[in-house]
């Protein structure tokens, strides 16, 4: 019997109802999908209802009354709220007589848009990769360009049936705002556009006369509108007593408080989702080999190759060619040059270029990443600042924001509450308390000095808005996630948010009976210095002591020349809880227990399935448990073996094997280094110090074992490429 199991085609914002039909795959023949717009507005093509068929003719085909992929409601982004639709961010991007829009930041039209300063600002917060029609210059109409001549032409966008408009924004600027918010972030009446001109025009200030503010003629209210050059509008005017006279004031800008349409989706998303008591399952799968965002600043994954197939090239090993390239002839303005080839720049605020060369020399090796707020993650593909885009999955539940022209954005319904590094810059969560409980200050406010203070790119939300106060980390200078806990008048009242690392969450939902089958939760090797995993039980069933009460003191088989917790990785006892470790060189992992006798037991914990194979791939960010084979570094060169170093005599109990018997040359983190695991290597050191031989100067090379490293003795270690785990 025939019937459909392909989904039935969509409508934008359409609302759906079945007949003879109760929604569930298969559908069967004459089955019917009846979609309404909703306010009673009609849809695009002039039609009140449209409705597709499962056909009882052909096998799994559905029959629609709408052919073109077009059609959608007349509603708000996807229609004009005003005449000349300034405010207009859907997604049409055919003009009248049928011809394609140009990308607006296609070669062709980007000329064009730089004259126009008007233009340029307009797009300076909207995706600009985009071809939509919009009206960047007060033309009559929403517009594209259509050829390399500067070609233009209008687009048929209708008027919303049901004009009323949604309070928030969809640009950081707000310049599409057209809400009826009149006051502002501080609870102060806005005044009448009209009334503040005449003001400003009697006090001889009319440098602050900017009518493109409103985005339609002059009319007389009081709505929150933007200019589109205030970062994060929109403002109005208010009233501003001088105190030169009870007769003399003026007026002055302030922000108002508009929410962003995208924030006000995500946390409405997350609220729909069934609260998870972990993030064991879904994202944790695959993550962070995923981005959860569009332009995925959050994304801290491996991957090193382009769209087209192109190796990344190390981020550091760029600008080191780039600071070589410029020698000392304008390094500044040379720098600055370089940096407008990067994706995203344009969008950048002055503070924000100051943190650019800083911040992208932070990036991981040559991996994949968005570090200026481009479209999606890129990275170089040569030493000269080349670049492109990589093709980065997103992760499970994350969909796509169609609403208040939000087209093209994906976000995840409910963001990993967890980081992978102590800085934090990758975490997108909606934590907004501090270690202490206190209810964390939005990050935007009217002081300057807070603007200064923050790197808006370390940042890696899509957009922000003036309730945004969720943990994060945008003070270069601040070694974990925060947030301000105090009001604006100061910049001391910072509160340390306490957001769990990846590895730990886990390691709550493994305790609630969710433990990965394989990996962690088994041994590589059978001593078990390895194991990560979340086993508190002995052997004969004893429960586990916590490491961090040292019980019994310090063992016998502890180093005398290091501390208790340096036997440990991470260099913290408490990191490991209750669970069975091997932080010596006993012959399995063991734990100490409660029987003053006995004082320890070992634990019963299975071999992984590979044995004896190693797991090549890190359970966390810094990979101290990494016990893999690899010896090859991000560069190719062979590494050394450890007893080369002095390495292994300090640090031997946070190696994952008896290295000291075992001498090998694979990558490994005994340091705890924070930018993974690195191995020794051979580098021919080139000194300063010259020597005469038949009236020639030479230079002296010499080849030296490299411990660690240190810039002033000319001593570095390379990081090598691991896989990060993906749990399964």
């Amino acid at each position: 019997m025939k019937s459909c199991v392909t989904e039935y085609p969509s409508i934008e914002n359409a609302t759906v109802s079945y007949d003879r039909w109760d929604g569930k795959y298969p559908a069967p023949p004459g089955s019917r999908v009846i979609y309404t717009c909703p306010h009673s507005s009609s849809f695009n093509d002039g039609s009140d209802v449209h409705n597709a068929t499962c056909s009882v003719r052909i096998d799994d085909t559905w029959d629609s009354s709408f052919h073109d992929r077009h059609v959608r409601c007349q509603v708000y982004p996807e229609c004009r709220l005003t005449n000349i639709g300034m405010e207009y961010m859907g997604t049409m991007n055919v003009t009248k007589t049928g011809k394609r829009c140009l990308r607006w930041n296609s070669a062709e039209v980007k000329p064009y848009i730089e004259k126009d300063g008007q233009m340029s600002n307009f797009f300076g917060d909207i995706p600009s990769e985009m071809n939509f029609c919009r009206n960047p210059d007060f033309h009559e109409m929403p517009w594209c360009y259509v050829d390399n001549n500067g070609l233009r032409e209008d687009c048929w966008i209708p008027l919303c049936d049901d004009q009323r408009t949604k309070e928030c924004k969809t640009t950081a600027s707000g310049n599409d705002y057209k809400g009826s918010k009149n006051w502002t972030i501080f609870g102060a009446p806005c005044l009448p556009w009209t009334k503040a001109i005449e003001i400003i025009k009697k006090s001889g200030e009319e440098r602050f006369l900017i009518y493109s503010m409103l985005g339609s003629p002059m009319a007389d209210h009081n709505y929150c509108r933007s200019n589109i050059l205030t970062p994060y509008g929109p403002w109005c005017f208010i009233e501003w007593n001088n105190m030169l006279g009870k007769d003399y004031y003026s007026v002055i800008q302030e922000d108002c408080h508009v929410r962003s349409c995208f924030r006000e989706e995500m946390e409405k998303a997350s609220e729909t989702v069934e609260a998870s008591k972990s993030i064991g399952a879904e994202a944790m799968q695959i993550y962070p080999e995923c981005r959860m965002t569009t332009m995925g600043k959050e994304y801290r994954g491996t991957h090193s190759r382009t769209q087209t197939g192109m190796n990344c090239t190390d981020w550091k090993t760029v600008y080191s060619q780039q600071a070589q390239n410029m020698g000392n002839v304008f390094p500044g303005f040379s720098l600055f040059l370089f940096h407008l080839q990067l994706p995203g720049f344009e969008k950048q605020s002055a503070a924000n270029r100051e943190y650019l060369t800083e911040f992208i020399f932070k990036q991981d090796l040559n991996y994949c990443r968005n570090p200026t707020s481009a479209e999606q993650p890129w990275c170089f593909v040569s030493s000269y600042g080349l670049w492109e885009f990589c093709d980065i999955p997103f992760c499970p539940g994350s969909k796509g924001l169609r609403s208040f022209g939000l087209r093209g954005y994906y976000a995840r319904e409910k963001p990993v509450e967890c980081r992978l590094t102590e800085e934090g810059l990758e975490y997108a969560g909606f934590k907004n308390l501090d270690a202490g409980g206190r209810k964390c200050q939005p990050w935007l406010t009217s002081n300057a000095k807070r603007f200064q203070l923050l790197n808006f790119l370390a940042f890696p939300d899509e957009r922000i808005d003036y309730s945004f106060n969720y943990c994060r980390n945008p003070d270069p200078n601040n070694e974990s996630l925060w947030c301000f806990i105090e009001g604006e008048e100061t910049l001391k009242g910072r509160g340390q948010c306490n957001v769990p690392f990846c590895y730990q969450v886990y390691e709550r939902s493994a305790l609630e009976g969710k433990p990965a089958q394989g990996y962690p939760e088994c041994l590589q090797t059978k001593m078990g210095k390895e194991y990560v995993g979340t086993t508190r039980k002995t052997i004969s069933g004893k429960p586990c002591l916590r490491w961090d009460a040292k019980p019994y003191g310090k063992p016998e088989d502890f180093d005398p020349k290091l501390s208790y917790d340096d036997h440990f990785r991470f260099g913290n006892a408490a990191l490991h809880q209750d669970f069975c470790r091997n932080p010596t060189l006993k012959k399995q992992p063991w734990c100490f227990v409660a029987d003053p006798e006995k004082k320890l037991e070992f634990c019963n914990i299975p071999l992984c399935p590979n044995y004896p194979n190693k797991t090549e791939c890190k359970w966390t960010h810094k990979g101290e448990e990494y016990a893999g084979t690899l010896n090859v570094t991000v560069s190719g060169r062979s590494c050394l073996p450890w007893s080369d170093s002095g390495l292994r005599e300090q640090f031997w109990p946070r190696f994952p094997e008896d290295v000291s018997s075992e001498d090998h040359n694979f990558c490994r983190n005994p340091t705890g280094r924070k930018d993974l695991a690195y191995c020794l290597i051979y580098w021919r050191a080139i000194f300063g110090h010259n020597y005469q031989d038949d009236g020639v100067n030479a230079r002296i090379e010499e080849k030296l074992v490299i411990p660690e490293f240190n810039v002033l003795l000319g001593k570095f270690s390379l990081i090598c490429i691991i896989g990060v785990l993906q749990v399964t």
